[in-house]
């Protein structure tokens, strides 16, 4: 499947028909359904009290847990869940916003089916209070297309337990659990051995009954695929269905016609409604229900069939492989899930919400803690954490409005000597604002983890969306910082505002800050990393050139030079010098490796480790690995160490990296390796910085450390806009251009024992910084305070 096919495929939502949204507000209205985030839940009619059989003294409500198909808002089954509902079963239709894409890792795992017994179970629970308060609710599974492979899968996750999953609810009379039935509506994904095996289950016999339209173009199968599917499924209680004249868009309400011209429309439009025929055959369910032998009805599977019973079709044409639903485009779309997210809140929440939040400020002291005690308004570095990268520039911006302020602030003079400086990070205040920009960082973080994980198709489609920032996203960009205006508004407005971040920068320039300096990340002109009505600083000439070209105004942009820490920047002319006399001397090479906040390139990380043991063995190398705060870098170190038969000492706090760096100065370390491994934050990302001046080589990504003082070796990126950093560092000389293999890295490592190339690397960091390369961060804070004064 080509990318472009896949980002179709990605981008087809249908939304449903204002019927099914009229339908779902009446009953919302009259209390048989309700809206909960996550999903709509449509309640049975309390006087359906035939359907309460009796249950080890408690009365079971049978349930129906149902997955959307790919794309579809689910709002679009009321109609079949309010029909169903009606026959005595509780429905909870799966909301899979915002990427609507039925998958274990997405919203339909059985770790989030074990939350919807909870809440769902709770809900349900709550509506028959005053009937009875000893519940068995039973939620069987089902879903339309995609969404009912996701039920099998879901089953069959299940299966490795000794019991079906259940929740005793909060009144501890009622249980919540899971059932032994699938419904399988127009199914995808179920063929060429996709299905799990369900016919070994262990525990009481699962019942499938799977339905079809005869004019389903999307979902069809050979005889062959059938007996297949079949033979992975209980045969038994197994039951197929063919609905005469039905297509894949019957089983929904939703718009098909403005698709015609798609080939990923579903199936066009309705021929033949199923809500049609349920309608139609509606009352042979309540019949069922009159039943003397309650037991044979109560499962719905059992229920479904009635409602059914009269399409019983010698034909039972199953399910074609659907063309976006393989296993490669599950996994492509889940790195995605930034980008689409990103969209999608902005498309469907604008204005409503700024609206909602628009009194809820936060205040200087509130911020502080205390009320500021300067004359002048302080500076503030603002920030959002996501990752380690932004968070490290605003470190580095910090760094020089603190320290040392003889002859006034950064030894400008004049009446700055008293200003203060603030670092603030949106996500330190407990928000929905906040918990937003959390929940977009969680998806970018697992998209790049997978990225560098599974390489090929999926990493090539990741970077093409990592470098793609056109207008669109500068405008999304904006409207979502929009929302972001209260964790910045109850600040000074006179305060000069620097941002490590754009969508700072943003929420600044939208709050009515005059004084907004963005600090324009990596180096590659994209539109999202700057921002209009403030200055745009940039570390070197060609993102300069490429945001002139691009045609952003010569008054807000300007180059500034590398987002360095003072300390860095000040203690250059020692650190090139201790790293000369190392090499001279022959001693080991010290190589630090950190991993960056997504916690990505496990797999090249451990493998470049395992490969340099021999090195580290013999003392040629010394490594000091930084896994910052992530634990499963911290195991995947240590497996690598442990296989490979390399001892190592550990550094767990702040204190620690501290007492190392200063022995690093006279002395070596007491073993060859040294884990820094940390259950906070900022140590995680300060680490790297503490240590740069005492190790000879810095081996990472071409992320923002790629523009640091210290010879580098550029592995692997996570994203192509990565790329062109690592472009720059090898241009300026202080560092390698990408190496995308562990053999190449090895190499590399090796030209540094044998040659010149750390002394290289030195000199041209050394001359760097006589022209001023590294000084970005200080020309900020001193940019800042200088259009301070004019306004």
């Amino acid at each position: 499947m080509t990318l472009s096919r896949l980002v179709v495929v990605l981008m087809s939502r249908k939304s449903a028909d204002d019927s099914a949204k009229a339908l779902i507000s009446q009953r919302v209205r009259s209390g048989r359904a309700k809206r909960r985030r996550g999903y709509d839940l449509y309640f049975p009619p309390k006087q359906v009290d035939k359907l309460k059989i009796k249950q080890r003294g408690k009365v079971l409500i049978p349930s129906l847990f149902f997955f959307p198909g790919f794309g579809i808002d689910h709002t679009a089954y009321s109609d079949v869940a309010a029909r169903i509902s009606d026959c005595g079963i509780a429905v909870a239709v799966i909301s899979l916003e915002p990427l609507r894409l039925a998958h274990e890792a997405l919203g339909g795992g059985i770790d989030d089916i074990r939350r919807l017994l909870r809440v769902a179970g709770k809900d349900v629970s709550k509506y028959y209070k005053h009937e009875t308060s000893s519940l068995i609710v039973e939620w069987n599974l089902g879903g339309h297309s995609m969404g009912a492979y996701n039920a099998l899968q879901a089953w069959a996750a299940s299966d490795d337990e000794s019991e079906l999953p259940s929740v005793i609810l909060k009144n501890k009379k009622s249980v919540s659990r899971m059932g032994s039935d699938i419904v399988v509506w127009a199914g995808g994904n179920l063929v060429d051995g996709v299905v799990p095996n369900l016919r070994i289950n262990r525990r009481p016999p699962l019942r499938v009954l799977v339905l079809n339209g005869s004019k389903d173009g999307i979902v069809k199968m050979s005889p062959q695929q059938k007996r297949e599917l079949l033979s992975r499924l209980p045969k038994s209680t197994t039951e197929l269905r063919t609905i005469k004249g039905a297509n894949h868009s019957g089983f929904a309400s939703y718009d098909t016609a403005s698709k015609k011209s798609s080939t990923f429309a579903m199936n066009g439009p309705r021929t033949i409604s199923v809500i049609a025929k349920l309608l139609q055959y509606e009352y042979i369910c309540c019949q069922a229900m009159d039943c003397n032998n309650m037991a044979c009805y109560v499962t719905v599977t059992s229920v479904l069939l009635h409602l059914y019973c009269s399409t019983r079709s010698a034909s039972t044409t199953m399910i074609d492989l659907q063309p976006w639903a393989p296993a490669l485009t599950i996994i492509a779309s889940i790195v995605t899930a930034t980008y689409v997210a990103w969209r999608l809140v902005l498309l469907l929440a604008p204005g409503l919400y700024r609206g909602m939040i628009k009194n809820n400020t936060i205040s200087v002291d509130d911020f502080e803690g205390v009320a500021t005690t300067s004359s002048n308004p302080p500076v503030v570095v603002g920030t959002i954490r996501m990752g380690f990268g932004h968070h490290r520039i605003a470190y580095a911006a910090t760094s020089w409005g603190l320290g040392e302020k003889k002859g006034g602030f950064l030894g400008l003079g004049g009446d700055d000597k008293d200003r203060e400086t603030f670092f603030h990070d949106f996500l330190n205040i407990e928000s929905e604002e906040a918990q937003l920009i959390k929940d977009m960082d969680k998806m970018y973080s697992k998209g790049s983890r997978l990225a560098s994980e599974l390489g090929g198709t999926v990493e090539k489609f990741w970077g093409s969306l990592t470098k793609s920032g056109d207008e669109d996203s500068l405008r999304m960009t904006y409207q979502f910082a929009e929302h972001m205006v209260p964790l910045i508004n109850g600040l000074d407005k006179n305060s000069p505002i620097i941002a490590s971040h754009s969508m700072v920068a943003c929420a600044a320039v939208a709050a009515g800050f005059k004084n907004v300096i963005n600090l324009v990340i990596d180096n590659h002109a994209q539109w999202f990393v700057v921002v209009p009505g403030c200055l745009n600083l940039v570390q070197g000439p060609s993102n300069y050139h490429s945001l002139l070209k691009m045609g952003v105004p010569e008054d807000q942009v300007q180059i500034a030079g590398h987002w360095i820490p003072r300390d860095l920047v000040e203690g250059i002319p020692d650190a090139s010098a201790r790293r000369t006399a190392r090499r001279k001397a022959g001693k080991p090479l010290r190589i630090i490796i950190p991993v960056g906040g997504a916690g990505a390139q496990r797999k090249f990380i451990v493998n470049l480790v395992g490969a340099l043991s021999g090195l580290v063995k013999e003392g040629k190398v010394q490594l000091f690995l930084n896994a910052a705060d992530h634990e499963h870098m911290k195991e995947a170190f240590i497996g690598a160490l442990e296989s490979n038969d390399m001892d190592y000492d550990k550094v767990v706090d702040m204190k620690g990296v501290q007492s190392f760096r200063e022995k690093m100065l006279t002395e070596e370390p007491t073993k060859n390796v040294t884990l820094f491994t940390y259950d906070d934050y900022f140590t995680a990302v300060a680490t790297t910085d503490i240590l740069c001046n005492v190790a000879d080589v810095l081996c990472c990504k071409p992320s923002e450390l790629a523009f640091y003082p210290i010879p580098k070796l550029m592995i692997r990126r996570v994203g192509d806009h990565e790329a062109y950093s690592a472009m720059r560092a090898s241009e300026l000389g202080d560092g390698t251009l990408e190496v995308r293999e562990v053999p190449e890295a090895v190499r590399y490592v090796e030209l540094f024992l044998t040659t010149k190339l750390i002394e290289t690397m030195n000199n041209s960091i050394e001359a760097n910084n006589k022209i001023g390369v590294y000084d970005g961060c200080k020309n900020a804070m001193r940019i800042a305070l200088e259009r301070s004064k004019k306004m």
